[in-house]
Parts: structure tokens; sequence; C-alpha cells
């Protein structure tokens, strides 16, 4: 039955049908892509490496004899 309408169907209304699959396939789509990035698993994830860089580098800073080369901003290193 479903066949028989989509062939009595013109090209105008096919198109129509698909665009707006094609926007509920990228709405669900981008709903997943939300849910992952709110999940906190993977935001603790992100947070725990970009301690740990930022550790690794100010322990480089504090060990490093020649510290005019490296470039730190707002960061005040105190031995």
């Amino acid at each position: 039955m479903l066949e028989n309408i989509w062939y009595e169907l013109d090209n105008s209304q096919k198109i129509t049908i698909a665009k707006y699959a094609t926007v509920f396939v990228g709405g669900v789509a981008v709903g997943f892509a939300i849910n992952k990035l709110l999940d906190s698993s993977f935001l603790d994830d992100i947070k725990e490496d970009s301690s740990k860089l930022v550790d690794e580098y100010l322990n480089y800073a504090k060990e490093s004899d020649d510290k005019k080369e490296l470039m730190i901003d707002d960061v005040k290193i105190e031995e």
C-alpha cells in the first residue's frame, strides 16, 4: 500500500518528503552528538587530560634552567 502511494506522488512531493527525512535524520544525529558532549564522563576525561598537560608544563618550567625561553604570560612560577 505504501509503495502505491509513493509512486502516485509527483517529484516535488517526493523532494519535500526527502527534505523532511534529511532534516529529521540530521536532527537525530545532532541530538546524539550533544548527548555525547554533555556526558559527564566525557567532560571529566577532557578536564583530566587538560589538567595533566598544565601540570606537565608547569613542572617543565620549574625544572628548566633557561626560563627566558618559556613564554608564560599569565602564570607565575614561585620557587
